[in-house]
């Protein structure tokens, strides 16, 4: 059995594919490395000049780079909280707000949590989900904007 591509992919044999392979993984790896340390830095700056902002611009000396910090949040659930607060509200009230793996829909939960109901049931349901819901800073995606 040959080891070579037939037709050769990019003029690539097979033996040489592997090796080109195994480099651009050790490259790679050293990339992520840099990349790692440089965020560190990026990520300190952006956070310090956030000021509440969800985005952020870091520009150098002349502007001529611009480079777009954006702060997400995502969200770490507590399932007992939230099961009481299904039982509750009932499925169909409850599949409203998160889906089934309990991940928040936020477009129907937000307003939900800031609405007031006559129901003491569903006001204890919402304080439930409040304790149960925590928002988790998410690492900064950071994309050259400029350049």
């Amino acid at each position: 059995m040959s080891t070579t591509l037939e037709p050769p992919v990019r003029g690539l044999s097979l033996e040489d594919a592997i090796t080109e392979f195994k480099r651009i993984q050790e490259r790679y790896a050293e990339l992520a490395e840099e990349k790692k340390r440089v965020m560190e830095v990026l990520i300190t700056a952006a956070t310090e000049s956030r000021q509440g902002s969800k985005t952020v611009r870091l520009e150098n000396h002349n502007a001529s780079i611009v480079l777009k910090a954006e702060f997400g949040e995502g969200f770490r659930c507590d399932t007992n909280g939230l099961n009481e607060a299904r039982e509750m509200l009932g499925d169909d009230v409850f599949e409203d707000l998160f889906k089934t793996e309990y991940k928040p829909k936020l477009r129907g939960l937000r307003p939900f949590l800031a609405s007031k109901s006559t129901d003491e049931r569903i006001e204890t349901a919402k304080e439930k989900v409040k304790e149960a819901v925590t928002v988790v800073p998410e690492t900064p995606r950071i994309t050259v904007e400029k350049s």
